[in-house]
């Protein structure tokens, strides 16, 4: 039996933050980034930046800012970042999947500079409450050099608050929606939980083009714990775990059910992280347990528990480097040893089925070694060059890698409010053990090869005053891309290619009002294998996103939008053309009193239906949607 954080031991949390409500000075005042259109980031260079001074197009999101999408957790808040194409399934139940510039599984997110990356390459970031968050940092590019694999589109840096919100939020909505959650800081500890549960919804998903199945939401429940501890102002350890159980049944195409599946996910994440004197070193630990009986219907019998599937991923390592800094140049060092493993069962009750159980249990080290020199030839003109070199061993069958990925980046600052940039870069990703070597339906693919990418990049940022503008200019080439064969459901490599062009701008206006908004347009495509290699377009070409936010007094209103147009379905024998998408959320708050807040998410404002995927699986939107919810803050 796997341990879980029962219901009994949230609600005493819950309770327990209602009645020690009235001690507010007991507890510090937490410290989040002040809000400013040139902000400091870290994640671009490993080394505290204003914007303007990065050489690469970047995107910071403050906790405020993600509060005003109207989502609880970061899976939906990152749905209106420029740049960025939205994929979910089953409402949100489902793996994230956030593709960067056309790059699908081609985004390396992490939480405070710890990979989140599991073995299918997706991540779990509807686990994050929006709560914990203070900034989240996102660099639109190949980024191997700092950060090593899985880097082809991006990398997203989750950074958690330093201490937590004393608070106590309660609130619930349609579709049998509700959530209870509680935060609070006690000394130099901060712990937070929260509970989830979502309602059965019908039809989550249109028939499959080839198959006509289609997808019906049973119901589930999330329960979320999160604690930290600062032993000082150097050290700190981070603790989270998560459960999730809920239901969906695959429908044939007459309307009878095929199989039902239970989904039970279990997510443990540790880490330590030491700071002081150019020093920084992290040691992590991810993992994950899923398991899920399948139900299965056969001329109109049902077959409970007929086939159970399992899996447990682990990720473990140690991230140090260090920071030199002379008069003229910044020199940055740092090796990183990781493990990744997983242990993978299938198998079928006799009564069922005479399949012969499947068996997997694998694991590998990666090492990489890493330099980065940062040059100011004067108070205008910067490069930055920098390189890895990443490789793995013991590996199960001997199959190993290697690969030297180099970066130069230049800026040039016009003036205090305007600077040029310019950046070529390679990229490289490991198949993951899953492409290796198969889970359950998924076939193994010995002969998979690693991608190897190249980037290249030219942008203006313009930040003065009220006003922000950043303009970038793209093209990447990708060889070996890893995706996967919907026929022979495998991993396959298959070239890869994009070229485009992005504006984006924030104003902060003038009575109360604040907008932003972001343009991109791009063509990515990828090399057929089946249709003689000819290169077809991918997923979607010209998005457009903004926000629109009034501000006064005690009232605050934000209006969020996300469009993506001239898109096409990939995986299927004909490609398909798919109807634009059109996502919108309203976020409002109300606060009579600076600890009492009463809040209305509103979510697909126009009762629209459209598809959220771009494979043969066609997921859905949900109808208009709401949450009312109350929070009290101590």
């Amino acid at each position: 039996m796997k341990k879980k954080i029962s219901k009994s031991l949230l609600m005493t949390t819950l309770i327990t933050g209602l009645c020690i409500g009235g001690a507010q000075g007991v507890f510090a005042a937490d410290d989040l980034q002040e809000f400013t259109l040139d902000p400091m980031i870290v994640t671009a260079t490993r080394t505290e930046k204003r914007d303007l001074d990065v050489p690469a197009t970047t995107s910071v999101f403050t906790h405020e800012q993600l509060v005003d999408t109207g989502a609880s957790t970061v899976e939906n808040a990152l749905r209106f970042a420029t740049g960025i194409t939205f994929k979910s399934e089953t409402i949100g139940e489902g793996n994230s999947e956030i593709m960067i510039r056309g790059k699908r599984r081609g985004t390396l997110v992490m939480v405070d500079g710890v990979p989140l990356n599991f073995r299918t390459g997706y991540y779990n970031l509807d686990n994050i409450n929006i709560d914990d968050v203070e900034r989240i940092e996102m660099v639109r590019g190949g980024g191997a050099v700092l950060y090593g694999s899985d880097t082809t589109g991006g990398v997203i840096n989750i950074i958690l608050k330093n201490k937590k919100t004393n608070s106590v939020t309660v609130s619930a909505g349609n579709y049998g929606y509700q959530k209870h959650q509680t935060s609070l800081q006690l000394g130099k500890l901060g712990i937070g939980a929260s509970w989830e549960k979502k309602g059965a919804v019908d039809a989550v998903s249109y028939p499959a083009a080839s198959t006509g199945k289609y997808f019906d939401f049973l119901g589930g429940e999330k329960t979320v714990f999160s604690a930290n501890y600062r032993f000082n102002d150097n050290l700190k350890m981070t603790y989270d775990y998560s459960n999730h159980d809920y239901e969906r049944r695959y429908n044939n195409s007459n309307g009878t059910p095929s199989d039902e599946r239970l989904y039970d996910n279990d997510r443990n994440r540790v880490t330590l992280n030491y700071n002081e004197n150019g020093w920084n070193a992290t040691a992590y630990l991810n993992q994950g347990h899923i398991e899920y009986p399948y139900h299965y219907w056969s001329s109109g019998k049902k077959f409970e528990n007929a086939r159970l599937y399992e899996y447990e991923d682990m990720r473990k390592g140690i991230d140090v480097s260090k920071t030199f800094e002379f008069e003229k140049d910044t020199l940055i060092v740092g090796v990183k040893m990781d493990n990744e493993s997983y242990d993978f069962s299938d198998t079928y009750d006799p009564g069922y089925s005479t399949k012969a159980p499947i068996k997997y249990d694998y694991d590998r080290n990666i090492y990489s070694v890493f330099a980065q020199l940062d040059h100011k030839f004067d108070d205008r003109n910067t490069v930055i060059i920098g390189a890895r070199e990443t490789w793995t061993g013991s590996s199960p069958d001997g199959t190993n890698y290697s690969e030297f990925t180099p970066q130069i980046q230049y800026l040039h600052k016009v003036r205090d409010d305007l600077s040029y940039y310019a950046s070529v870069s390679k990229s490289f990703t490991l198949p993951t053990m899953n492409d290796m070597y198969g889970a359950g339906d998924h076939h193994p693919n010995p002969e998979i090869k690693p991608e190897v990418g190249m980037h290249y990049e030219a942008g203006v940022k313009h930040i003065s005053g009220d006003h922000a503008w950043k303009l970038a200019i793209f093209k990447s080439d990708v060889k070996d891309f890893i995706t996967e064969d919907s026929k022979t459901e495998m991993a396959i490599n298959e070239d890869n290619k994009n070229i485009g062009i992005e504006l984006s701008s924030e104003v902060v206006g003038k009575d109360g009002f604040s907008a932003s908004w972001g343009i991109s347009y791009s063509d990515p495509q990828y090399r057929d294998y089946k249709s003689n290699y000819e290169w077809k377009r991918n997923y979607g070409r010209l998005q457009a996103n903004g926000s629109l936010k009034y501000q006064k007094d005690k009232f605050n209103v934000a209006l969020n939008a996300s469009y993506l147009y001239d898109r096409v379905t990939k995986g299927l024998a004909v490609e398909t053309e798919l109807r634009p998408y059109l996502l919108t959320t309203l976020h409002a708050t109300y606060s009579p009193t600076k600890d009492h807040e009463i809040f209305l998410n509103v979510d697909n404002l126009l009762d629209r239906t459209d598809i959220t995927s771009h494979t043969s699986s066609r997921y859905k939107t949900l109808g208009t949607n709401f949450v009312l919810g109350y929070k009290y803050k101590f």
